[in-house]
């Protein structure tokens, strides 16, 4: 695999342990957006619960409704666990 090939996944891997962190506070991610005065506040304070940078929290706004529900959240997790394999010992862990 080639830097940018690893770079590209590392990338994806990160969106998706963002959203899986977000799927399994959603109440707490759900009472942050509704309160937020616009995005730019939101994706803020969504960093700081999820202890993430605030760009990975614009992932959090592309996802329906529907991809907040149980089944989903299993398939993103085993997504990621996919990923972390080809990645390899020195994959970001969540």
């Amino acid at each position: 695999m080639n830097s940018d090939e690893r770079s590209k996944l590392e990338l994806e891997l990160l969106a998706l342990t963002t959203i899986k962190k977000a799927l399994d506070r959603r109440d707490e991610v759900f009472q942050i957006i509704d309160d937020a005065p616009d995005e730019s506040a939101a994706r803020e304070r969504l960093a700081k619960l999820l202890d993430v940078d605030e760009d990975l929290c614009s992932f959090i706004f592309q996802l329906q409704v529907s991809a907040w529900f149980g089944t989903w959240r299993d398939r993103v997790a085993a997504q990621a666990e996919t990923l972390r394999t080809k990645l390899g010992a020195d994959a970001p862990q969540p």
